[in-house]
């Protein structure tokens, strides 16, 4: 998982969220500046068909944590669950689609594997030193 790209995607029954397929767009980019590879997580209720729609993209593995119990979203869970796959070694990088469910599992996850969150990105790039650049959008009132 050292060299890993983990993106925690969102979707429903019918398909994936578009802020989920920006972060996957994203993360397939930095994939070829960092020689790694992309895996989706998707969880919820009755999620398959989003976390097929993930694959389609190219990623090169989607996990599926699938119950009815997730029906209900709760970040606490949703963090602990993905916790316990990444156990104690976290990815190299986490990306989380752009929306309030997402962004709070993340933070979670910052926490608990002791890592930086940066959020509200717009993109990402790799220096020739190896260092990640972060855009971020700075919008005015």
């Amino acid at each position: 998982m050292e060299n890993e790209i983990w993106v925690l995607a969102e979707g429903d029954r019918a398909e994936i969220s578009e802020p989920s397929l920006e972060a996957i767009c994203e993360a397939l980019d930095l994939r070829k500046s960092l020689k790694s590879s992309v895996r989706v997580v998707v969880i919820g209720g009755d999620v398959r068909k989003a976390a097929e729609e993930a694959l389609a993209y190219g990623v090169d593995q989607v996990w599926v944590v699938e119950h009815k119990e997730l029906e209900n979203f709760d970040a606490a869970q949703y963090a602990s669950i993905i916790h316990e796959i990444g156990g104690q070694t976290p990815p190299a990088f986490l990306l989380a689609a752009q929306t309030p469910n997402m962004l709070s599992v993340a933070m979670r996850l910052g926490a608990l594997w002791n890592c930086a969150i940066v959020a509200d990105m717009v993109s990402l790039e790799v220096q020739k030193e190896g260092w990640l650049k972060v855009v971020q959008s700075c919008l005015e009132d």
